[in-house]
Order: C-alpha cells, then sequence, then structure tokens
C-alpha cells in the first residue's frame, strides 16, 4: 500500500498512473522520516494532478534527453521523470545526505545509473559545476530564499539551459527571484501552473 505522512487517495493516483510501482515508492518515501513533499507528497489530489500534467506538457513539448534537478529529497521526480522520459539522463544537486540513497534504489529499480546526485548546498555545489552536457530542462525546487533561488537560476543560465521549471512560485522570494532573473538574464515567463504552488515555466 502507498504511503506517506500526508493523506494520499492510493486509488487515485493509480488510477491516473497504472504503471507506477506505489510499492516501491512507499519503500522510497520511507527512507527517512522527513515528509515527502514534492511529486507525489500532497494533501491535495487536485493540486498534484495539476502540477504532474504541467511537467508532462512540457515533456512532450521539450522532449528532454537530459535534466538538471535542484532539490532532490527522496527523488520522486526523477522517478516520474523516468517513467515519463524513459531515456532521460539526470543530474540532480540536493542538500540531504539520505537522497544518495534514494537515487541509488531507484537507479537500482531502474537496472540504469541515469541519476547523477550531487550533494550539498547548490549556492556552492551548483555555481563549481562544470559540463559540457547539455540540459534540455532544469528543475528548480531546492532552497526557497530569495538568494538560493536567484542563484540556481543564474547558473541554469550559465548552463544555457533555455527551459527552465520553478517550483513555488507562490512565494514572494521565489517570485521576486523569478522576475529579477528574467529581467537580467532576458528569460520569459511562458506559462503558470494553476495549483496553489504554482510553477512558473522560464524560457529564453
Amino acid at each position: 500500500m502507498f504511503e506517506t505522512s500526508l493523506s494520499i487517495d492510493v486509488d487515485y493516483f493509480t488510477s491516473l498512473y497504472p504503471t507506477y510501482d506505489f510499492e516501491f515508492l512507499n519503500k522510497l518515501f520511507s527512507v527517512w522520516s522527513q515528509p515527502e513533499g514534492s511529486t507525489f507528497g500532497w494533501d491535495s489530489m487536485n493540486g498534484s494532478t495539476i502540477q504532474t500534467n504541467f511537467h508532462k506538457k512540457i515533456f512532450k513539448e521539450v522532449k528532454p534527453n537530459r535534466i538538471l534537478e535542484v532539490g532532490t529529497h527522496k527523488g520522486s521526480y526523477s522517478y516520474f521523470a523516468k517513467k515519463e522520459l524513459p531515456k532521460v539522463q539526470i543530474h540532480t544537486f540536493g542538500i540531504e545526505s539520505e537522497s544518495k540513497e534514494c537515487v541509488d534504489m531507484i537507479n537500482q529499480y531502474f537496472n540504469e545509473e541515469f541519476i547523477t546526485f550531487i550533494e550539498g548546498n547548490s549556492i556552492e555545489t551548483l555555481t563549481n559545476f562544470k559540463s559540457r552536457l547539455k540540459f534540455n530542462l532544469a528543475w528548480i525546487d531546492g532552497g526557497h530564499g530569495y538568494e538560493e533561488c536567484l542563484s540556481d537560476l543564474k547558473n541554469c543560465a550559465r548552463l544555457n539551459i533555455t527551459n527552465i521549471l520553478v517550483d513555488d512560485n507562490s512565494m514572494h522570494t521565489v517570485s521576486d527571484a523569478v522576475n529579477d532573473f528574467c529581467k537580467e538574464y532576458q528569460y520569459n515567463i511562458k506559462e503558470k501552473s494553476t495549483d496553489e504552488r504554482v510553477i512558473a515555466w522560464l524560457v529564453k
């Protein structure tokens, strides 16, 4: 049975995602006691559905084969992206050491080392990250302070990522960082999701 610390309607999720292994996700979410608060960790079924459908719409349009993520947590986004994009490769930056165990579990589950995990504060780790790889999409859901969010966005621009998704744009610290970043780096907000957290889709 799929369980988290939040109230999740298992039958509802199963009807939406019949190929998803919620027994595995339950094991993943149980790695440590901190609540899973990202892709599937909602106490609002409507909010989760809006966000996952928003991601799937963008996956279909952008067709990313390599994604940069900030905010690994328990790895549910990596699981979700892999189910929707079988050939995807992900570099994910997370602050919790426990995330490494989650990433290892997901890589083992799919029998493929498609996730690369970088541990530490992204203000340092992402700023120091250098790669010739081409990332088609970024998913920013890490630190929600203005400085942390702005730093992550600037590093996405440095890496020439032209499609950036930023979660929790309902928070003024995040929305302020997004607006200031767009002005300085000539990105535009193409669309926003309609859930209470609000994903902003930035394009250049």
